[in-house]
């Protein structure tokens, strides 16, 4: 079946390339940082699994609406679509995810607080505003999709699971059965099936709360019934718990938006 595939996609081989090491899996793709062959630059390749190779065609065409020139979000390259694998090709951005950095890295000894993570979310505001100026929204906010480089510039990776919208107050439909990471994920789209430009600001303030407490995440009854998170958040300072329960509302379109986010006190003080 795959031999009928769109001849465009053939002009280079995976032959060209050489994987250099393995950077994650998913439940449809591994994640390698490979180097080309012609001229030694590395990229970032997804692997798709044979049956989920046409997850390629939509992550692809969002990923070329991205036409920012700055360096925090990820250029495309190519699609090489084969026999037996199906490769989707990204730059390389250099650097280590959030996850890594200040949540699973026992040797770093400077704990996030509400003074230093702010330049950080700032940053990672940056990255989802950036998206949306694309028309995209991202749905998988999550520290790991997120890498700071040696700079200290952050940028944000991964749109297997991005949307497209043209609408800010709208509510669309999901159609498919990929989704982010699971804890991560807003109300909207575990129990509705339905994405919102404001989903990613749940998924920012799940991303927030996680960085700074290091704790689990909250379960599906607490995601459901938001008001139930808020006995975890009473340690916070008053204007962050203030963000926070702007951010960790059921309805999306009741949500803070990044415009008002990016204004709010705690942000700037």
């Amino acid at each position: 079946m795959m031999r009928n595939i769109i001849i465009k996609y053939l002009s280079t081989s995976t032959k060209d390339f050489k994987k250099i090491y393995k950077l994650g899996e998913g439940a449809n793709c591994k994640v390698y940082n490979i180097m080309s062959l012609n001229d030694n630059k590395y990229y970032i390749c997804k692997e798709y699994n044979d049956n989920a190779y046409h997850h390629i065609y939509e992550e692809e065409d969002n990923l070329k609406l991205i036409k920012t020139n700055n360096n925090i979000l990820p250029k495309y390259y190519k699609s090489i679509i084969e026999d037996d694998k199906s490769w989707l090709l990204t730059e390389y951005i250099e650097g280590i995810d959030l996850f890594e950095k200040n949540i699973n890295n026992k040797n770093n000894n400077i704990l996030l607080n509400e003074k230093n993570i702010k330049p950080i979310l700032k940053k990672m505001i940056n990255c989802i505003e950036e998206c949306n100026k694309n028309n995209l929204v991202h749905l998988d906010i999550k520290p790991e999709n997120f890498v700071i480089s040696y700079d200290d510039n952050i940028s944000l990776i991964d749109f297997g699971c991005s949307k497209q919208f043209n609408d800010k107050n709208k509510l669309y439909e999901l159609n498919s059965t990929r989704i982010g990471t699971y804890t991560y994920c807003s109300p909207e789209i575990l129990y509705k099936n339905l994405y919102h430009i404001n989903s990613d600001i749940w998924s920012l303030g799940i991303t927030i709360y996680g960085l700074l407490s290091k704790e689990k995440l909250f379960s599906n009854l607490e995601i459901n019934n938001p008001k139930k998170i808020y006995k975890y958040i009473n340690h916070l300072s008053p204007e962050l718990q203030d963000l926070l329960k702007q951010i960790f509302v059921k309805n999306p379109k009741e949500r803070i938006y990044l415009e008002q986010l990016k204004q709010h006190e705690w942000l700037n003080n």
